[in-house]
């Protein structure tokens, strides 16, 4: 059997909800998107949540997809989209951080809490990224 036919066979079984079909992707391919996540962001945690949220994607949107000749493609696509909205979502939110640092408004203030209020949000953010996964997986 070709790795074209092996990965059709795999792909149609995963739509059914066979998990050892998943886990064949996921071990045949998460050490390649890692490294292409890596190319991108250059941090470890982040490159990991990547990789994690495409799998997450994967599994649950497996009813969804259509078979196309590379697996790895649309995965390593996904990876780079998660990628590109996550550093627009920084962006906004560096901006509006900012723009709450420098108001006259004394309704929060970021500088009082010494910036673990924003680091309890970010924490917060990858953590439901890893539920979510858990939940997906376990079904």
């Amino acid at each position: 059997m070709s790795t074209v036919e092996k990965e059709r066979d795999y792909f149609s079984r995963m739509q059914q909800g066979d998990k050892c079909a998943f886990e064949y992707f996921f071990k045949t391919y998460v050490d390649m998107l890692y490294a292409y996540a890596m190319g991108f962001c250059r941090d470890q945690d982040v490159a990991e949540d990547l990789v994690q949220e495409a799998f997450v994607r994967f599994w649950t949107m497996r009813e969804k997809l259509s078979y196309s000749e590379s697996i790895y493609g649309y995965l390593q696509r996904t990876v780079r989209n998660i990628c590109i909205n996550q550093k627009v979502r920084e962006r906004v939110e560096e901006k509006y951080r900012q723009a709450v640092l420098h108001s006259d408004e004394d309704e929060f203030c970021w500088e009082n809490c010494g910036g673990s209020c924003w680091k309890r949000l970010t924490d917060c953010r990858r953590n439901v990224g890893k539920c979510l996964f858990l939940v997906a997986w376990k079904g």
